[in-house]
């Protein structure tokens, strides 16, 4: 088991398993920290890329002065260093907190991915014998569990002890 369930499951997650009789939960998996550090650092990185164009556009504007017809042209750095700005804020506040919420909880019945989004949690239920086959990613060791109603549930290579999930969930479904 990846984690031990008692500490890292909330009320929430206990209704939800309740609510879909999916049984005892067996094990947690979440998305690797380092994964999660580097969408952090990623959205900083751009941040800061924003506050220094828009930094640089504003003291070119105030040299050259409004008597020179410079300020259109520093139209789209200003536009630029903003939407940085914005960017950057954006991931590094909405996609690491989605990134440090989404799980997946493999119980008796069944597995369920919990993924935040803005400001609720969607969650996605895939019962053993609803399980038809298990696919690799060709370009990525994502992993692709195809139900027998056609659809895919997806389990990116960023989650913790991915192999051990993939190992579980084969051993449980009984899918080879």
């Amino acid at each position: 088991m990846s984690q031990s369930e008692g500490s890292t499951l909330s009320v929430d997650d206990y209704q939800r398993i309740e609510a879909n009789q999916l049984g005892i939960p067996l094990g947690v998996y979440k998305l690797e920290q380092s994964y999660i550090r580097f969408i952090r650092r990623i959205g900083w990185l751009i941040f800061m890329t924003g506050i220094v164009v828009l930094s640089t556009a504003i003291i070119i504007g105030l040299i050259k002065g409004p008597a020179n017809n410079q300020l259109a042209l520093l139209f789209l750095p200003l536009l630029g260093g903003l939407y940085a700005l914005f960017q950057g804020g954006v991931i590094y506040r909405i996609q690491v907190q989605r990134a440090q919420s989404e799980r997946v909880i493999v119980c008796e019945q069944g597995l369920l991915q919990i993924k935040k989004r803005i400001t609720s949690h969607r969650s996605e239920v895939v019962r053993w014998e609803g399980i038809q086959t298990i696919r690799e990613a060709f370009f990525s060791r994502d992993y692709f569990i195809i139900r027998r109603e056609g659809e895919a549930l997806t389990l990116t290579r960023y989650y913790h002890d991915l192999d051990e999930l993939i190992a579980l969930i084969r051993l449980r479904s009984g899918v080879a």
